[in-house]
């Protein structure tokens, strides 16, 4: 029977797997772990970011921001199925974002795996700088990106040593962004969600191992926090050691919200989702939205979802953990399409390793935004100096949808 004190433990560990991963390969031009996911998935409330993915490896156990020594041991990123009570075809799920009026073009990675056709085009960092005195498994993780008139929002983690905070930057192209500035009411906070709603209100949610929100007239000063909103106890399942990574919308009718959550269950990493009428009493079901399938560039786990309705079709990004060259293994961004909301199909590699620099080792945590021209991504690089960074990408597949 577990304990109070049980459960904290577990999902400690969880987030220090999901963060870590498992052992980096001793030769060090082989990719080495995204360490991080690992570590923050098996620690409950340590974050995914705990220890650098490096390359192959780090998907393994890591909080999508480290890898762990054994991916099955993560406790964050668990498999998250959508709620036993949600329609099986629900209606109300992100706001709509219009119809497609285009097709991708499939094909294959230089590393001989699907692509999702999307073309995406990477522009590296969005900080020319690093934090001072940045070591191996620190830096940057969780973007998520709200846009308004004057343009474009990022909040996300920062991890220096063993503790997170929560940061933001400001864009007003998407190209060129300003300097990070810590949210002092976040200190100690970390794996942000963040929506605008139409009165300019942002809503955030984050946390480790338990959900936790708060809220912001302005953007940058947040107040109405309230902790605990939801906890893996409420959950079991897939999340039943731990839980990180959420990612909310507002549903399609505006009468409500969705969730989809990374949790951990003390094997692997998986996607589930919930709803609520208020965005603090949450419904999450036991069965798993997305989970790994043994194979391909997401073999071991899958976490970090972005999620977006396009037309009658729903679009998730997320990370996936890779163990089919080693263990541990790198974290890549892929897309998965579902038609319902429920049962996702995936489309390949969104964000493929590079053969060397920032995202040589992990490409992961993806935030995507419609733009006026095509589509914005900001997403976590695992470089082969072990320290995690905020990449950009772009592409202009389907302008319109």
């Amino acid at each position: 029977m577990f304990t109070a004190r049980n459960i904290a433990s577990c999902s400690l560990l969880a987030s220090i797997l999901l963060t870590f991963g498992c052992s980096q390969p001793d030769d060090p031009a082989q990719p080495t772990p995204d360490r991080d996911m690992s570590h923050d998935m098996s620690a409950g409330s340590m974050d995914m970011a705990a220890t650098p993915d490096q390359g192959a490896s780090d998907m393994g156990a890591k909080d999508m921001t480290g890898g762990v020594e054994d991916m099955p041991i993560t406790v964050p990123d668990a498999d998250m199925r959508a709620p036993e009570d949600m329609p099986e075809e629900p209606d109300d799920g992100v706001a709509d974002m219009g119809p497609p009026d285009c097709l991708p073009a499939p094909g294959m990675t230089r590393e001989g795996q699907p692509s999702d056709g999307w073309v995406w085009q990477k522009q590296g960092r969005l900080f020319a700088q690093d934090p001072p005195e940045l070591n191996p498994n620190e830096g940057d993780y969780a973007p998520t990106i709200v846009s308004s008139e004057s343009g474009y929002t990022v909040y996300f983690a920062r991890r220096r040593a063993a503790s997170f905070s929560i940061y933001m930057t400001t864009s007003r192209d998407g190209a060129s962004w300003t300097e990070p500035v810590a949210i002092t009411e976040l200190e100690g906070d970390s794996y942000p969600a963040a929506i605008r709603e139409a009165d300019g209100t942002i809503k955030m949610w984050f946390g480790s191992g338990s959900l936790d929100y708060a809220e912001s007239t302005d953007g940058t000063t947040f107040g109405n926090r309230q902790d605990g909103i939801l906890r893996p106890s409420e959950i079991g399942g897939f999340a039943s050691l731990s839980m990180i990574y959420p990612e909310v919308r507002p549903d399609a009718v505006g009468t409500g919200y969705r969730l989809w959550v990374t949790g951990f269950d003390g094997m692997s990493y998986k996607i589930g989702q919930g709803t609520s009428p208020d965005g603090i009493d949450w419904t999450v079901g036991t069965d798993l939205v997305f989970e790994a399938d043994g194979e391909g560039f997401d073999s071991k786990s899958v976490a970090q979802p972005e999620v977006h309705r396009v037309g009658e079709s729903w679009y998730m990004w997320y990370g996936g953990y890779d163990t089919t060259q080693s263990d541990p293994g790198p974290w890549r961004i892929g897309l998965a399409t579902s038609p319902n909301g429920v049962i996702y199909e995936r489309e390949g590699v969104s964000i493929p390793l590079s053969e060397d620099g920032d995202d040589a080792w992990s490409t992961r945590d993806p935030a995507v935004i419609k733009t006026e021209d095509g589509w914005l991504m900001v997403y976590v690089g695992l470089a082969p100096d072990g320290k995690y960074r905020l990449l950009s990408a772009t592409s202009t597949t389907c302008p319109e949808q």
